[in-house]
């Protein structure tokens, strides 16, 4: 089977989950060499904020990611900061970060699209309790910012852990670079003067990302993701799965994973809890399926840069698709043959997610113009370039 030949290595970009948590890691440690780089967003809000820490001054765009882990690390250094975000960050919920801001004895105070933050020394002789049924960032921002305590630092978790698969990533990052830790019964306990001990780490490509493309493969040509390997630390790893109960032929190289375009997608019922981040174009994939299908299990994506379940069920209507929202996820009804005739314009709600799912119908055949489709540069920022070169004619994405 003749396979085009596709290089995302310079595409694809590093992991961003991965590529935050190793540049946290990073500002405690100049010496750890990451050996991957990446021009997402976030990414190169959180560098450049940590690559000159003594200013007073950061902008962290709409990156909840960014605002959260740069939050903790500011809480550690001596001084006033000023962290400045764009409305749609604003508006997501912080009250989590905000109470554990105030456990660890550090002043904060949020208005006009900013917070403010007296970082110095933490207050955490007493055991702190971290809010994770809304995002398990908040506690892996607070284990990745654990390095260097002159005290023990106790965490107990309040709620139901949601996003299991991240607080596991962060912890096997951890666990690579040398910190140690003893688990609770809810919770995890970080002995005092951890530091570093492997000093050359890289990241894997962003699996999110891959989704998004071997999700356009499959309804489009015959491809292939090089350099690709699994196992992954990253969740939406499990992409790969899910395409092949869909009914998509894929093929593993020594590095590589090979897409046959699809003739025929089946529909699915899958539970999102581990991975949400597949929700938004897995949902677009599912509406091509002949069959019903049904995503389950993430009611945190309501939380996301968009409520999610919103947006998606805000496109199936402008695009006529058959659908009923749940409270975690969403039923579709497979319609494979239908496409939305009628010319309509598409919001993308500044949700990088949302634009690979309306990139993947405009790919499909649907008439649709996708309006701010640059809030793709969050975390894939040569996505449309390489849809335009790769997947369609030019300029078909406007």
């Amino acid at each position: 089977m003749p396979l085009l030949n596709f290089q995302p290595h310079t595409q694809i970009p590093a992991s961003k989950s991965i590529m935050n948590r190793l540049v946290i890691c990073k500002s405690y440690f100049p010496n750890l060499e990451i050996q991957s780089d990446s021009n997402c967003e976030d990414v190169v809000l959180l560098r450049e904020a940590l690559g000159n820490i003594n200013r007073d001054d950061f902008y962290v765009g709409s990156g909840g990611t960014t605002l959260r882990f740069l939050s903790l690390r500011l809480s550690r250094y001596p001084g006033k900061h000023r962290i400045r975000m764009t409305p749609q960050l604003m508006s997501r919920p912080h009250a989590d970060l905000k109470d554990l801001l105030e456990q660890l004895g550090i002043a904060n105070s949020w208005q006009n699209n900013e917070v403010l933050i007296e970082g110095g020394k933490w207050n955490h002789t007493k055991p702190i309790e971290v809010g994770v049924e809304q995002t398990s960032q908040i506690l892996s921002s607070l284990l990745l910012n654990a390095w260097l305590l002159e005290d023990d630092l106790e965490i107990h978790f309040r709620g139901e852990l949601v996003s299991p698969s991240y607080l596991k990533m962060t912890l096997e990052i951890l666990h690579y670079l040398g910190m140690h830790w003893l688990p609770l019964e809810n919770g995890l306990k970080i002995p005092k003067g951890q530091t570093i001990r492997n000093f050359e780490v890289k990241s894997e490509i962003d699996m999110s990302s891959a989704f998004s493309v071997a999700a356009l493969c499959s309804i489009n040509k015959n491809h292939c993701i090089e350099p690709f390997n699994i196992p992954s630390i990253q969740a939406d790893a499990e992409f790969v799965r899910v395409l092949q109960n869909m009914g998509v032929d894929l093929h593993f190289g020594q590095q590589s994973l090979h897409i046959q375009k699809c003739e025929t997608l089946k529909g699915i019922t899958y539970n999102l809890h581990d991975c949400p981040d597949l929700f938004p174009v897995l949902a677009m994939l599912c509406s091509m399926a002949e069959g019903e299908s049904k995503l389950y299990g993430a009611p945190h994506l309501v939380y996301k840069e968009s409520n999610r379940i919103a947006s998606i069920a805000h496109a199936f209507e402008k695009l006529k698709i058959r659908h009923e929202r749940l409270e975690d996820g969403i039923w579709i009804a497979g319609q494979a043959a239908y496409l939305q005739k009628d010319f309509t314009e598409m919001s993308c709600f500044e949700d990088h997610r949302i634009a690979f799912a309306l990139a993947l119908a405009k790919l499909h055949g649907h008439n649709i113009k996708i309006l701010g489709s640059d809030c793709v540069k969050k975390s894939y920022p040569s996505f449309w370039q390489q849809f335009d070169e790769d997947f369609c004619e030019k300029d078909l994405y406007l």
